[in-house]
């Protein structure tokens, strides 16, 4: 089997199901842009290919660099960047893949909030602005602060930021159309949208195949830029929440036409109100995957592999977790005595703490502790 990963990151669930796939005895080649600088970021028996990621670019160099027949090609990605290309390159070789279509529509914000708003899980439509465009103040005389400003299309958190007044708005958009001009792949085609925030806590929910796998609590830095703290599978909800979480992620899922491998879902808790904030058509990042696998007892990973290669998956929906899994990441702007400059793993029957160094300054993080308890 030959495994191409369009678009990586050097964090957990990249690195998870690039080992888990070499482990079954798989070849893996990342295909990615010079600015991800994933050299060094695998094993040494992935290779990793620096290129221009576009459709184009990656069916050609797979058709003039690997030489596997189409039922040993499994094409995938675990960027939020390159869930459209992965998508229709799958599509292209007529190996498993999630409906592209649905995923294009659904990596524009905008297509979201629309559908959302039907739905009646996402408030007021947004305001969309092109970075090209000339602002003017008249724009913002209807906006009720706090708002967040965020890229139509782009990656994790960066770009995002909250905005208390019309000069933080301004000043946020500034530096977005600057960042624009030196690194257009991050905000594509330089359209942002401002909605209104939501105060609340924060959940990602996670599914497969269009079936709820299990729902973790994001621990976010205090400030404007919702950079993550960490995850954590101990919630806080009650029963009716999380069925409540369950029937809004499904029917969102549905709606979207997501109904192939995995899908990553951003929500708020409000009052009992549930509001989305993103859906997200790819496999979830960072330790999230990981707290799945090892508190809700599902491995997305291993079951992307298992749809990949055109298998079903059984799927035995949970209403809680079975186990307590956390991670915790330590933060640029942290003490410096709060470093890991080593790896380590401790562990007993009952009780596992892994800890080392991760470096990604976009998410100001420098190190983490993933704790397991059950």
């Amino acid at each position: 089997m030959q495994l191409v990963i369009i678009g990586a990151r050097n964090t957990g669930t990249s690195l998870y199901l690039v080992s888990l796939a070499l482990r079954y005895g798989y070849s893996v080649t990342v295909l990615t842009a010079k600015h991800d600088d994933l050299s060094d970021a695998f094993e040494s028996s992935a290779q990793v290919v620096s290129l221009i990621v576009s459709t184009e670019s990656v069916i050609d160099w797979i058709e003039h660099n690997l030489t596997v027949p189409p039922a040993e090609l499994l094409i995938t990605t675990t960027h939020d960047l390159y869930a459209t290309i992965a998508a229709q390159v799958a599509a292209w070789f007529g190996v498993p893949g999630p409906d592209k279509e649905a995923v294009a529509y659904c990596v524009s914000k905008t297509n979201q909030a629309e559908s959302l708003r039907r739905l009646g899980f996402q408030r007021a439509a947004p305001l969309r602005l092109d970075l090209s465009e000339r602002l003017s103040t008249s724009l913002f005389e209807t906006l009720h602060f706090p708002v967040v400003i965020k890229p139509v299309e782009g990656s994790a958190s960066q770009g995002i930021s909250q905005c208390h007044t019309t000069k933080d708005v301004f000043n946020h958009l500034e530096q977005l159309r600057d960042k624009y001009k030196t690194q257009p792949e991050l905000i594509p085609r330089g359209t942002v949208l401002i909605e209104q925030f939501i105060t609340g806590q924060e959940y990602c929910v996670e599914l497969f195949d269009g079936v709820f796998v299990g729902v973790i609590k994001k621990i976010k830095r205090a400030g404007p830029s919702f950079i993550e703290r960490g995850y954590s599978s101990d919630t806080d909800l009650t029963d009716g929440q999380i069925d409540k979480l369950i029937l809004m992620a499904e029917k969102v899922s549905a709606s979207l036409h997501l109904m192939w491998g995995p899908v990553h879902i951003d929500c708020i808790i409000n009052e009992e109100q549930l509001y989305v904030i993103e859906v997200n058509p790819r496999i979830a990042g960072s330790f999230i995957s990981a707290i799945i696998r090892d508190a809700w007892g599902f491995d997305i990973a291993d079951a992307l592999l298992q749809r990949l290669r055109g298998e079903q998956v059984e799927i035995l929906r949970r209403d809680k977790a079975e186990k307590y899994a956390q991670v915790i990441f330590f933060l640029s702007s942290d003490p410096e005595s709060w470093r890991l400059p080593v790896a380590g793993h401790v562990a007993d029957s009952t009780v596992s703490v892994r800890y080392a160094s991760q470096i990604v300054p976009e998410r100001e993080r420098r190190a983490y502790v993933y704790t397991v308890v059950g």
